[in-house]
């Protein structure tokens, strides 16, 4: 399978593996994990550059954000008491749940983001957590909405840069996140994924985040469902009007596990359940 390389890079320095990823520009691909890469590697790479070596598996909490590395493990992040306070730990749930502790243990928060499958599961929850990335480019730093980094299927704005870190502004105190998945089975990709967060204020929605994987080429928040909410409490009507809504906005992939209607049935179906989950 690998008989296709060229090179295989361990550099010193995260500056050198961008050097190299310039060089080679489509034709590598940083490796960390390599749960995403290793089973689908795709035809024109000719050189992976393993960055697993250079001091970006970390969690930091600073006074307004929070800083993950890029070759943080999943379960890292999903058991890591400064992510789980951040909106009831949305971005927590969201890292592979029901996956093999192997896997977790493997499997790296940045490679399931520049990975930029449809069907992942943290991607929903930085969207809602207004995440922003940091690409290391020959010319230093660019930091990104990660609402702009995936542009379409399996395509983000990483280019020929390489993912150093996710940052996370810390939500308000009083900001609730929920995450939900369906799938056939505990280990299967999501048919549907959501995250929902929602800043309440005596009552009241102030902000509200919504966003689905496993529906389109990317994953995508939903702005008018989550205008629909502002200024409304979390009561049944109003979330009954944002699951139409929903329901209403989403153009579903159609594959092989699962018809576009049901996979719209499905994303109603899990708006109203975090709304409840969260009004409750």
């Amino acid at each position: 399978m690998f008989r296709q390389l060229e090179e295989f890079l361990y550099p010193q320095s995260l500056s050198e593996a961008v050097q190299k990823k310039h060089e080679y520009a489509e034709a590598a691909a940083p490796i960390a994990g390599g749960t995403e890469i290793v089973p689908n590697l795709p035809p024109n790479i000719r050189c992976l550059i393993d960055v697993t070596r250079l001091g970006l598996d970390y969690i930091e909490e600073e006074s307004e954000i929070l800083r993950i590395g890029a070759t943080t493990t999943m379960h890292q992040v999903a058991i890591s008491p400064a992510v789980a306070k951040f909106a009831n730990g949305v971005l927590s749930s969201s890292c592979c749940q029901g996956w093999p502790t192997e896997v977790r243990n493997t499997a790296t928060l940045g490679g399931n983001v520049v990975g930029a499958g449809p069907f992942a599961d943290s991607p929903p929850a930085l969207l809602v957590l207004d995440a922003e990335v940091v690409i290391a480019r020959l010319e230093g730093d660019e930091t990104l909405p990660i609402q702009e980094f995936f542009l379409d299927y399996r395509r983000t704005a990483v280019g020929q840069g390489i993912l150093r870190e996710i940052r996370i502004p810390r939500p308000p105190i009083h900001a609730r996140g929920a995450f939900l998945k369906f799938a056939r089975s505990q280990v299967d990709q999501a048919l549907v994924n959501l995250a929902v967060m929602v800043e309440l204020e005596k009552g009241v929605c102030s902000k509200v985040r919504v966003a689905l994987g496993a529906i389109g080429r990317t994953p995508q928040r939903l702005l008018e469902a989550e205008r629909a909410l502002v200024d409304k409490p979390l009561h049944l009507e109003c979330i009954e009007n944002v699951v139409s809504i929903v329901t209403e906005l989403v153009d579903p992939v159609l594959d092989l596990r699962a018809s576009a209607d049901y996979r719209r049935e499905l994303a109603g179906v899990l708006t109203r359940r975090a709304l409840h989950q969260i009004a409750s």
